[in-house]
């Protein structure tokens, strides 16, 4: 009987200790903090501002990290009547260190979120989103946190979007025509991007690597070395990244790019 209690007591403290455990794991501080926000209700399509501040001296990985880090990655959780309609994601930090090439995001982000409502005016509805990322200074920490707030609604006024924070998201390109000759990607730069400024390629696809890849600019012309094993099909949805500013756009390959002169001739 004695030894029976001893076993009892002795699980009883390991659950203890474990749920203690991960208490203080759930109460680590977090060194990003996200909030959500309503922007605008325009017929039937709302707008809401995701942000994440991101602790000084930390950073977060963007959705394809590079060759280190960890994704970020949004998960929503929507009423009945709402549908995800656009991410606009936030322009990422291209550097390349002894470990390889890393796509991050620092100080103060922004998302800009597109929802189709039902259009029946009902009362405001509540969307919740959960984040997963890497946190990383000298190491990479994966952290999670959920977030909610509260569609606009018909009456409110509209939030403006501070410049700042519209400066740093990726702007839409649609299809970006290219040339690939012998393992160059020819193309032309689109003129949003500012000349001056390194060019990187990012594929939004894991055919074409994991890493940004340089681009040569000779003015309005870019070229892009490819890697061996890389495969490009039409479509293939790739950002264009020039220091703080960055356009996203579709590979179409069918399109003439006078910036790289006349296609060879099929034979």
């Amino acid at each position: 009987m004695r030894r029976w209690l001893v076993t009892v007591a002795c699980a009883l403290l390991a659950d203890a200790q474990a749920a203690t455990a991960q208490l203080r794991a759930s109460a680590a501080p977090l060194h990003a903090h996200a909030t959500l926000t309503p922007v605008s209700l325009v017929g039937s399509r709302a707008t809401m501002l995701l942000t994440v501040a991101v602790d000084p001296g930390w950073h977060i990985s963007w959705r394809r990290p590079g060759e280190t880090g960890l994704p970020t990655r949004l998960a929503w959780s929507l009423p009945a009547g709402v549908r995800l309609m656009r991410e606009v994601w936030p322009v990422p930090v291209v550097s390349r260190t002894p470990v390889g090439a890393q796509h991050t995001l620092e100080g103060e982000v922004p998302w800009l979120i597109e929802f189709s409502t039902d259009g029946t005016g009902s009362a405001d509805r509540l969307i919740g989103v959960t984040l997963r990322y890497g946190v990383c200074r000298d190491v990479c920490i994966p952290e999670q946190q959920a977030v909610q707030g509260v569609l606009p609604g018909r009456d409110d006024p509209s939030a403006a979007v501070r410049a700042a924070l519209r400066a740093r998201l990726i702007v839409d390109g649609g299809p970006i025509a290219v040339r690939v000759t012998a393992g160059t990607l020819c193309l032309r730069v689109p003129a949003a991007l500012p000349a001056g400024t390194t060019l990187d390629l990012i594929a939004d696809a894991a055919a074409v690597g994991d890493a940004a890849l340089p681009v040569t600019r000779r003015g309005a012309r870019g070229t892009v070395r490819l890697p061996p094993d890389a495969r490009l099909t039409q479509g293939t949805a790739v950002v264009l990244v020039a220091g703080a500013a960055a356009v996203a756009g579709t590979l179409d390959l069918r399109a003439p790019v006078p910036a790289c002169g006349p296609r060879p001739a099929r034979r």
